[in-house]
């Protein structure tokens, strides 16, 4: 779990004292994260390393590997050597595309990139709502998007996720950008069955990128080397997360789920079927989050009691 405060700006007494407070006393990873005129200080659980604000070589990071290339449905895949499921889908998006995808983004003035809080770290999000409720909402990308996803992404996710009811439910595009955000905390996407990440920009654009985190120690956390178009699928039980450590990442985002939860969204603070069903099995990352989102909850009614008196 990730525990964010936001503070005076950096330099501060405050932050100053507050830091040294935290060096000493909790053996964590403390980092910054930039967040337009106010920097956030976020503390991630688990591990021991500091995160340098310098850039790193793209190769001194921890890679995903991945296991020979094979073909379902006519979909070029590779499965990632993770103890979860999860594949890459090389070119999912041509490069034309991606880069057709991104400039739109940029210019449809029915795209626009909200800074409300986010779900994860509740810092401004910097995503443009592409679909959602079943309805376009960035017209000019949905029409770029619509054969991909029908013609062949929704074929290949039903049967790899073993679900013929399956649907896009939400799709968006995430920017990460030096003045804005940098950094999205290691979290589930409890709400979706299947999540497909596709980059919109070419590996020399950044250093850092789309990382999954297999257990809970950020040391195990592995980088995707995605190119242009390149796509990464997982389940709902794959913590993940994305630093970007220098350059500006471009990404779009889309959530599948079955036909009836297709209007499912993030915020909602009802437990999805799929992820219960984890929870009974006894698994131990989704009896966390079950029990994490219950405490939440609580903590919710008891906040708007107390406001009601």
């Amino acid at each position: 779990e990730t525990l964010s405060k936001v503070l005076d700006r950096r330099g501060s007494p405050i932050t100053a004292a507050f830091q040294k407070f935290v060096a000493k006393r909790v053996p964590n990873e403390l980092h910054w994260f930039c967040s337009g005129d106010r920097d956030a200080l976020l503390l991630t659980a688990g591990s021991t390393r500091r995160m340098s604000s310098s850039p790193a070589k793209t190769e001194s990071l921890p890679r995903i590997a991945f296991d020979a290339p094979a073909c379902v449905d006519g979909m070029h895949e590779r499965r990632a050597r993770l103890p979860k499921r999860a594949y890459l889908l090389p070119r999912l998006l041509s490069r034309d595309q991606a880069t057709l995808v991104r400039r739109l983004a940029e210019s449809d003035p029915t795209a626009q990139f909200a800074r409300d809080p986010d779900t994860v770290d509740r810092l401004p999000t910097f995503e443009c709502a592409v679909f959602d409720g079943g309805q376009p909402v960035a017209t000019s990308v949905c029409r770029v998007l619509e054969p991909v996803v029908t013609e062949r992404l929704l074929p290949y996710l039903r049967k790899r996720f073993d679900c013929s009811s399956l649907e896009l439910s939400q799709a968006l595009i995430r920017r990460y950008l030096p003045t804005e955000r940098r950094e999205h905390p290691a979290h589930f996407d409890a709400h979706a069955t299947a999540t497909v990440v596709v980059s919109l920009c070419a590996p020399d654009d950044y250093v850092g990128g789309y990382y999954a985190q297999p257990t809970s120690d950020a040391a195990s956390a592995r980088y995707a080397s995605l190119d242009v178009g390149d796509a990464f699928c997982h389940g709902h039980d794959l913590r993940h997360g994305v630093r970007v450590f220098s350059g500006a990442r471009y990404s779009l985002v889309l959530w599948f789920t079955p036909r009836a939860h297709r209007f499912r969204r993030r915020r909602t603070s009802t437990i999805p079927p799929w992820h219960k069903e984890a929870a009974d099995r006894g698994e131990a990352d989704a009896l966390y989050n079950v029990a994490s989102r219950d405490a939440s909850e609580a903590a919710r009614t008891a906040e708007a009691a107390r406001a009601e008196r």
